[in-house]
């Protein structure tokens, strides 16, 4: 069992989705960081200046 968390943000399709922070967060920090229900690493979700599939390559 975890508790409840503290933030949960869904696209309209109600799948895990947040643009630039974290898609579900739990008040111990943990969080999952997730687009379009993808879940994604913080790296991904917030580097502006490569596109997504130059960053999955690395």
């Amino acid at each position: 069992m975890c508790d409840r968390p503290s933030k949960l943000f869904l696209d309209t399709e109600h799948r895990l989705h947040a643009e630039n922070k974290p898609a579900i967060q739990f008040t111990d920090g943990f969080s999952i960081y997730s687009r379009h229900g993808v879940n994604n690493g913080f790296q991904m979700i917030q580097s502006e200046s490569q596109s997504d599939s130059e960053i999955i390559l690395q």
